[in-house]
């Protein structure tokens, strides 16, 4: 398999770490797959991996989430933008 089908794949890890250095270095030929791939990870239940990936999709615009993602992409998103706090 191809490096980006690789780093695909580390999307679904069980391994936080994996997810996360995934959700940095996925990059695919088009934004509609970066979201289609990146979205359900706006629920990961690990904080760091939930704010790489509102990061990441922070140029979309909110229209283009579903009505399940928006919500979470708001709150990663709030998340994220606290993280700079410190």
């Amino acid at each position: 398999p191809g490096r980006q089908e690789t780093i695909r794949t580390m999307l679904n890890s069980p391994d936080p770490l994996l997810r996360y250095t995934a959700v940095r270095n996925y990059i695919p030929t088009d934004s509609a797959t970066l979201l289609q791939y990146l979205a359900p990870l706006l629920n990961d239940p690990v904080r760091s991996v939930r704010t790489e990936t509102a990061n990441r999709l922070s140029t979309f615009r909110e229209t283009s989430f579903n009505e399940f993602q928006l919500p979470a992409f708001r709150k990663a998103l709030d998340e994220y933008k606290k993280s700079l706090e410190y």
